[in-house]
C-alpha cells in the first residue's frame, strides 16, 4: 500500500513539474512572438511622405533672389507653427514668411499667395524691387507693397514689366552709408532696411520715396531729415553704423 501511495504521489508531482514547465516556457516565448509579430506588420502606421522620399523644391532666383521653396501642392508632414491665420475670399488660410497654405481633407497644403491678401510682415527673405518710382517687395513668386489704408502689406500682381527690373536699394536709404558692425548678411541687412524705412515712414507720416503730398519745399525737406533721422535711428539700433 506505501508503494501504490508513494508511486502516485511521485505522477502526481511529475505532472505537475511538466506543466508548470511548459507555462514557464510559453510565457517567455511570448514575448519574442510578440516583437516578431510587430517587425514583420512593421510595429504599426509608417509616416506618410507626400510627393516622395524627398520635399519637391525649386530655387527662387529673380530679381537675385536666391532662395529655395516648396513647390505648390505640396503637404509638409506637420502644420506650420507660429504661422498668421489670413481671413481672405471666405477661407482661412495661413501664412508662415515663408509659404503660404490652406487646409485640404486635414493636412497643410502650400498654395500661391491669393492677391488682395493683406499680412502684418514681409516673409522673411525677400528682395526690394522699385518700379515706376514705387517699391515692391518680393519672394517665392509673389509681390507685396504696403498698403498704408490697411497698416499692412498687400499680395499684389506684378506691375507690367517688372520683370526685366533689377533689386535695388531704396533711393532714401541708398545715400546712406549703412555699415553692418555685427557681421549681419547682405539679406539681413536689406530685410532691416525695408523694415526700417516701413517703421520710419509711419512715424513721421511721409514716404519721401513716394512723393512730397504736395507739400511746400521747405517742409518736404523738413519732413525728409525727420525720416532720415529715424530710419537711422532704427538701423542703428539693429547693429549698424549709419552715416
Amino acid at each position: 500500500m506505501s508503494k501504490l501511495i508513494a508511486d502516485l504521489l511521485y505522477a502526481f508531482f511529475s505532472r505537475a513539474f511538466v506543466i508548470s514547465l511548459a507555462v514557464t516556457l510559453g510565457l517567455l516565448a511570448a514575448p519574442a512572438v510578440h516583437a516578431q509579430r510587430g517587425h514583420a506588420t512593421g510595429g504599426g502606421h509608417a509616416p506618410t511622405h507626400i510627393g516622395g522620399g524627398h520635399a519637391p523644391t525649386h530655387m527662387d532666383g529673380r530679381f537675385g533672389h536666391g532662395h529655395s521653396y516648396y513647390d505648390h501642392g505640396y503637404a509638409p508632414h506637420a502644420s506650420p507653427h507660429g504661422a498668421y491665420t489670413v481671413h481672405h475670399g471666405g477661407e482661412h488660410l495661413s501664412y508662415d514668411r515663408s509659404h503660404w497654405y490652406r487646409r485640404n481633407h486635414g493636412r497643410s497644403i502650400i498654395i500661391g499667395a491669393p492677391f488682395g491678401a493683406f499680412v502684418p510682415f514681409l516673409p522673411w527673405y525677400y528682395s526690394t524691387i522699385w518700379w515706376n518710382d514705387l517699391p515692391y517687395y518680393y519672394a517665392n513668386d509673389t509681390y507685396y507693397t504696403w498698403n498704408a489704408d490697411q497698416d499692412q502689406y498687400q499680395v499684389v500682381e506684378p506691375p507690367a514689366g517688372i520683370e526685366s527690373a533689377e533689386a535695388n536699394i531704396p533711393p532714401a536709404i541708398g545715400d546712406l552709408f549703412v555699415y553692418p558692425k555685427n557681421g549681419q548678411t547682405e539679406d539681413q541687412r536689406t530685410h532691416d532696411e525695408a523694415d526700417c524705412h516701413s517703421s520710419a515712414v509711419k512715424e513721421i507720416g511721409f514716404d519721401p520715396t513716394v512723393s512730397d503730398d504736395g507739400l511746400p519745399p521747405a517742409s518736404a525737406s523738413e519732413r525728409r531729415a525727420l525720416y532720415r533721422r529715424a530710419l537711422g535711428a532704427c538701423l542703428e539700433s539693429r547693429g549698424y553704423s549709419v552715416n
